[in-house]
Formats: structure tokens, C-alpha cells, sequence
């Protein structure tokens, strides 16, 4: 064999190995690439692994078409959370405090009529309860009482409302904010 023949076939070698090396290393980004999408959007992993496979195949102008439209849903994403969200609230209607004379009763376990909870655009009172632990009111006996409530909504399972009562006798009687 020639010198040539012999540097045409190492080429040849050396070009089959370059390809390879690509495939392998494009299945390994595919496969890394899916693995931290799956764990950002809760999408399983295969068909991520299967979409950016159908993507590999398209033309440049087809990748940059699935890139528009991909930022596109983040920012309608973004932009759209926090549309739903700017209504959100978890308030108490009648303020923090408030004020009843010896004998009188606050129906304070009647969620709907003390509380407002909207999360992400949606009424979720029905996740908010009064906390029994740090709520105890006595309204026999003139003195400061403290209502706790909390729901259990994601968006507020952390905060607790409260709301402080006084109990009074009807001379000092004190005027709600």
C-alpha cells in the first residue's frame, strides 16, 4: 500500500470517529439536558428525551421556530402567573381587631363571613380553618382574646392571621379598626 492509500484510510478512520464521538456526545447532552428539565417541570424524563429528538432532526429554521415558541410559553407563563395572581389575597374582613360586650358572641368560626382567601385567581377558603391550639376566647369575662386562622393552600400554609378580640363590658366599649 501507498503512503496515500494509507493517509486516505486514516482520514476515513479518523472522519467515522468524529461522527461517532458526535452521536455520543449528543445523546449524553439529550440524556443531562433531560434530566434537569424533567426535574424543573415534573415532565418525565423519556419524553423529554423524545421531543428534543424530534427536534434534532429539524432544519435550522424549524429549531429556531421550536426556540421562539418555547420562550414564548415561558413568558406567557410568567406573565400569565402573575395575572392570576394579582387579585390574590388572604385577609381578615373585619380587621385585626374587634370588640364585643360581656355576653355578646362573634361568630368567629364562620370562615366566609371574617375571612377572604384567593390564591392564584381562585376563592380557597375552604383551606382555611381556625387554629383550636392558639385560639381560645371566653366571652363571659371581659379581657384580650386572640383568633388564629391558617389554611392550608400552598400559597399560604405558612401565614397565620390574627385577629385580636376585646371583650368588654358595655361602658369601655372599644371600636374595631
Amino acid at each position: 500500500m501507498t503512503s496515500t492509500t494509507e493517509e486516505k484510510q486514516e482520514k476515513k478512520k479518523t472522519s467515522k470517529t468524529k461522527k461517532t464521538a458526535k452521536k455520543v456526545a449528543k445523546k449524553v447532552a439529550i440524556k443531562e439536558s433531560s434530566k434537569i428539565l424533567s426535574a424543573a417541570t415534573g415532565v418525565k424524563k423519556g419524553k423529554i428525551e423524545k421531543t428534543m429528538k424530534k427536534v434534532d432532526k429539524l432544519s435550522t429554521g424549524g429549531k429556531i421556530l421550536v426556540g421562539i415558541f418555547f420562550l414564548a410559553g415561558i413568558l406567557g407563563g410568567f406573565f400569565g402567573i402573575r395575572l392570576a395572581q394579582k387579585s390574590d389575597q388572604f385577609t381578615l374582613i373585619n380587621g385585626d381587631t374587634y370588640s364585643v360586650n360581656v355576653g355578646d358572641t362573634y361568630d368567629y368560626e364562620n370562615i366566609k363571613n371574617n375571612i377572604i382567601c384567593i390564591s392564584y385567581g381562585r376563592d380557597v377558603l375552604k383551606t382555611v380553618t381556625v387554629d383550636k391550639e392558639n385560639t381560645n376566647v371566653d366571652f363571659n369575662t371581659v379581657g384580650e382574646y386572640k383568633i388564629t386562622y391558617k389554611s392550608t393552600d400552598f400559597k399560604y400554609k405558612n401565614i397565620k392571621l390574627v385577629q385580636t378580640i376585646y371583650v368588654t363590658s358595655p361602658e369601655e366599649s372599644y371600636v374595631g379598626e
